[in-house]
């Protein structure tokens, strides 16, 4: 009689931990292992499209780790278990380093750590001491922004630079920009944190009569910096807009409670929907993991219980069919009895008085 813990041979789970280790790095890659290729790719294709349809309805924006008294993302234990999708997000939270609450009004920082080249849109004001200039005052542009940090002749941070370009209009331009010697905070570079989920990107210093919202972005990065005239030494306008922000800097990084107020009124309840999406991704593939590690639920191996359970109820009929039969044996002798003395059976059968003997007759007669 076989062991009913043993698994079934007939289904190759070879070696179970490797299995269920796969199963966990990537929905399916278990099964892939064991040559179980049909369910390999039910479970990747479901689980990990439900997870990505999740994303994709909250702006690829609700993956990610935050452990802090009183706002720990506990949603996320749930996620992590969808494997490699959810992985992104504890890399994140091991790159991202919380701001406080006055580094976050607004985020920005004063200085940059290394060269920056990259493609700008936004606006562009000019002051009247910029020389031969024939801009509007406040015009749209789109260009090349180059910056290099540095240091002034007391050691102090100064960042200088260059923006070619073209206005909306068609111009040309080729300006300098760069920190002023004074120090102060508008005459210096303003520029949103490189890794950040969620940066408010409105406009501060050029903003026109009818933008009254705020305006959010995950892919780009707030900047503003004063244009320079040509020795450098004074203020010749303001240069204002974003750069790009790389989706590897954005995607799954912790969202400050700013950033996810704005994500809560953009979508409403498709926020909601898009966070129980991912959820259920994760404990459908902590079934899958299951699968892969003892096999199916169903199936292969449920002959040794059927076989138990089969001889159990073949026996109980027996042994009623037995007893049946007894009853019906002699119930029939019973009736055979009464039929045979010519009664009918169930009724009471009367004594029958024993026939009197003939009398001899006398010898008178």
């Amino acid at each position: 009689m076989p062991d009913p813990g043993t698994r079934d041979p007939r289904i190759p789970l070879r070696d179970p931990l490797i299995a269920g280790i796969l199963a966990w790095i990537i929905p399916g890659l278990g099964h892939l292992y064991q040559g179980r290729l049909f369910k390999s790719g039910v479970y990747f294709f479901c689980i990990t499209g439900t997870f990505l349809t999740g994303l994709a309805l909250g702006e690829w924006q609700i993956s990610y780790y935050r452990r802090a008294p009183g706002n720990t993302t506990y949603g996320f234990y749930a996620q992590i278990l969808a494997g490699l999708p959810a992985l992104p997000a504890v890399i994140q939270a091991r790159r991202y380093t919380p701001l406080t609450p006055q580094e976050l009004d607004p985020p920005r920082n004063h200085s940059i750590e290394e060269s920056l080249e990259a493609p700008f849109t936004g606006r562009l004001r000019q002051t009247e001491n910029t020389e031969g200039s024939n801009l509007a005052a406040v015009e749209d542009v789109e260009g090349t922004l180059q910056l290099e940090p540095g240091t002034d002749e007391n050691g102090r941070p100064l960042i200088r630079g260059t923006f070619i370009g073209r206005t909306a209009s068609g111009t040309e331009v080729s300006l300098k920009v760069g920190d002023l010697p004074d120090g102060s905070r508008s005459s210096r570079l303003e520029i949103g944190p490189a890794l950040f989920a969620r940066d408010e990107v409105s406009y501060r210093y050029l903003e026109t009569e009818d933008e009254g919202e705020l305006v959010w972005s995950a892919d780009r990065r707030y900047l503003t910096i004063p244009l320079l005239n040509a020795e450098g030494t004074d203020e010749a306008g303001r240069l204002e807009g974003t750069i790009p922000r790389p989706w590897w800097n954005w995607f799954s990084v912790p969202i400050e409670d700013a950033g996810l107020q704005d994500l809560h009124r953009n979508l409403s309840r498709q926020l909601e929907l898009a966070l129980v999406f991912t959820w259920i991704a994760g404990l459908l593939n902590l079934l899958a993991i299951w699968d892969a590690v003892e096999g199916p639920a169903y199936g292969f191996g449920d002959q040794y219980f059927q076989s138990i359970s089969g001889g159990r109820e073949a026996s109980a009929p027996a042994a009623s069919t037995a007893s049946s039969a007894a009853a019906v044996e002699s119930s029939g002798t019973a009736a055979h009895g009464s039929e045979s003395a010519g009664t009918p059976a169930g009724s009471v059968q009367q004594p029958v008085p024993a026939p009197a003997e003939d009398t001899p007759a006398s010898p008178g007669r």
